[in-house]
């Protein structure tokens, strides 16, 4: 190969490259806009404090009240799940009977409905800082939600997927 041949071999990736870099600036810039995703419990403050329409102070109280129910229920939920982990440790435990098993399942139970207190504690106080119209709204989006059939403490909490049809796209 020639060194006329390399340069122009050359050239023309450089052309080509440069093209490809453009275009994809191009796509990035002019490309479908997407909402930022959020982990955890932001997808679901997200979802309620958009859904629920609150103004920036009623953001700023909701966080606070999120992160004080956070701070309360991580443990408990970590709590939780030691339990249920001790718990089915007894699979192989043959030994024990349908109520020894039931009685060591009322311990799970009873941790679950503190949590459910807490949880709706916890939206009693969202409520409070809603108006009458969000608070209606925010009372509908509760009782309609797969967690309330499950319990908040069973399974962790609202399944994202589940509220497609609350959300205005």
């Amino acid at each position: 190969m020639n060194e006329k041949s390399k340069t122009r071999l050359l050239t023309g990736i450089i052309i080509v490259l440069v093209a490809l870099n453009a275009a994809l600036l191009a796509w990035l810039y002019m490309g479908p806009k997407h909402p930022p995703r959020w982990r955890g419990g932001n997808r679901w403050n997200s979802f309620l404090a958009d859904t629920l329409k609150f103004s920036p102070e009623q953001r700023v109280q909701f966080d606070t009240l999120r992160k004080q129910y956070f701070r309360e229920t991580m443990p408990m939920a970590k709590d939780l799940k030691k339990a249920r982990q001790e718990f089915y440790k007894l699979l192989d435990d043959t030994t024990l009977t349908e109520a020894q098993l039931t009685e060591k399942a009322s311990v799970i139970n009873n941790r679950v409905a503190g949590m459910d207190v807490i949880t709706l504690l916890h939206f009693r106080k969202v409520a409070a800082i809603c108006t009458p119209v969000q608070r209606e709204k925010l009372k509908k989006i509760l009782i309609e939600m797969p967690f309330v059939d499950r319990g908040m403490g069973r399974g962790g909490g609202p399944p994202f997927g589940g509220w497609r049809k609350h959300e205005k796209h």
